[in-house]
């Protein structure tokens, strides 16, 4: 016969007046076996283990839901890095080259000033030297056939290099 909440709770009533000492602990239950007595905890212990069961299984299903969810965030992650990274270099090549291109650009235009500079200083070197070389043909042209020429050119750069 399976024990009943009653017939176990009645093993714990006040023991009668005092007297002689009885036996240390829990009276057992002289009616039920040891198995009787706790077929209604292991049928509680079944249903728990049962609902363990189930949430366990719960657990895994959501487990493994939110690992196919984190390895699909994580291509998403990706794939949006990978594209990302092709937009920085194309955006850093586009800035290198128009750096380099700025650089040329400006050393085209210093270069450009320099040649100027040179061609101005240049002229303004050479027109003296052009009316001088004019003012002697031309002397040379109106002298007559049997005067000597003026003379040997003026040292300087022009003639430095003549015998």
């Amino acid at each position: 016969m399976p024990a009943t909440l009653r017939s176990i709770l009645d093993r714990f009533r006040p023991a009668p007046a005092p007297g002689r000492p009885g036996p240390l602990g829990v009276p057992s239950e002289t009616r039920l076996s040891a198995a009787d007595e706790l077929a209604p905890v292991f049928a509680v212990v079944d249903v728990i283990d049962a609902e363990c069961a189930a949430l366990r299984a719960e657990g895994v299903r959501r487990a493994a839901e939110i690992w196919r969810g984190a390895e699909e965030r994580a291509a998403q992650i990706a794939a949006d890095a990978a594209i990302r990274a092709q937009e920085e270099r194309a955006a850093t090549t586009a800035q290198r080259r128009a750096a380099a291109h700025q650089q040329y650009v400006d050393d085209v235009a210093a270069a450009q000033r320099q040649a100027d500079e040179i061609y101005t200083k240049g002229l303004a070197g050479l027109a003296p030297k052009v009316t001088a070389a004019v003012t002697r043909v031309r002397a040379l042209a109106d002298a007559p056939a049997d005067t000597p020429s003026p003379g040997p050119a003026p040292p300087g750069p022009a003639s430095a290099g003549r015998p």
